[in-house]
């Protein structure tokens, strides 16, 4: 765990969308089967540009269930970022650095009421589900406020 947080520490992570609203959190089920949310949704209109959030290689670009999704392995720290729904302008193989532009949000494939990117991240395990929200530096995002 020490070499993990001391990995962190020494890289930079960015928003996927600087200064985005974030329209949903982190919210992982309390079995792997269970229903929960996976990643963060930040509002985003169809055509917004999507920035990798750390350095890292591309591992997948294609579709998934009908929406174009990209994956970045970030092999130091043993974890992988999800984007959907995203149409790359990376290619497989492809190096990338925090803020290395990726593609665009697609048209439709968004799970949000409007539009969204959706970014996920996970560890090593099938289910390993993680937040990345504490990873990103916090001055390229914006909260949503909440409606009474």
């Amino acid at each position: 765990m020490y070499l993990l947080a001391l990995a962190l520490a020494a890289q930079t992570w960015l928003s996927p969308v600087p200064g985005a609203l974030i329209e949903q959190g982190f919210d992982p089920p309390a079995h792997a089967w269970g229903t929960g949310h996976r990643g963060v949704d930040f509002q985003a209109e169809p055509a917004t540009e999507v920035f990798a959030i750390g350095k890292g290689v591309v591992t997948f670009v294609g579709e998934v269930a009908g929406k174009p999704v990209i994956v970045i392995n970030h092999p130091a720290l043993g974890l992988r970022s999800t984007y959907e729904p995203v149409i790359a302008i990376v290619e497989l193989g492809q190096e990338v650095l925090a803020g290395t532009p990726i593609g665009e949000t697609a048209e439709t494939g968004g799970h949000c009421g409007g539009h969204c990117l959706h970014l996920g991240l996970k560890g090593s395990g099938k289910n390993d589900y993680r937040n990345p929200l504490p990873l990103i530096d916090h001055q390229y995002v914006v909260l949503k406020r909440s409606t009474p």
